[in-house]
């Protein structure tokens, strides 16, 4: 499984910014965004940027970062809402593994390490766009105790 950061709120940014968890490139694609929040209204379709202030935007510069599973108590705009992959040990699967099985957001998991034996708990809190391939939060990584799989996928510098 690869690393996902989505719901962090340093996950993504605008090219350039310093500090990001993530490829810029894994939010969007030909200016259709997945992995963003974007705004509606007037300049509908743009991704929208942290004013920096806490909590609900306490990055600044950065975009928010957008999960399946959300917390509906929060508004769109706050990075609250999401589930973030620093906090909170999840999995993301493609929707093939959906069908047939009654998995749904939300669900919980057992995820085990097969080379050390460690595990954890997780949730499904994110579907993927990749047909076979399935990832786990940075957190869920960190609870596995995988070093390796994590420098795999951090973006180059």
């Amino acid at each position: 499984m690869a690393v996902d950061f989505d719901g962090a709120s340093r996950c993504y940014g605008p090219h350039g910014i310093v500090g990001a968890l993530d490829a810029f490139a894994n939010a969007r694609h030909a200016g259709n965004w997945w992995g963003v929040v974007t705004n509606t209204g007037h300049a509908a379709g743009q991704p929208i940027v942290q004013s920096g202030v806490a909590p609900a935007q306490p990055d600044r510069g950065f975009y928010i970062s957008q999960t399946s599973l959300i917390d509906p108590m929060y508004p769109i705009d706050d990075v609250r809402r999401y589930t973030d992959a620093t906090k909170v040990p999840y999995v993301a699967l493609p929707p093939a593994h959906m069908r047939g099985t009654g998995l749904r957001i939300g669900d919980f998991c057992l995820a085990i390490n097969m080379i050390n034996g460690r595990f954890s708990y997780a949730v499904y809190a994110d579907a993927k766009r990749q047909p076979n391939l399935g990832e786990s939060s940075m957190r869920l990584v960190d609870n596995l105790d995988s070093p390796a799989v994590v420098r795999a996928a951090q973006p180059a510098a």
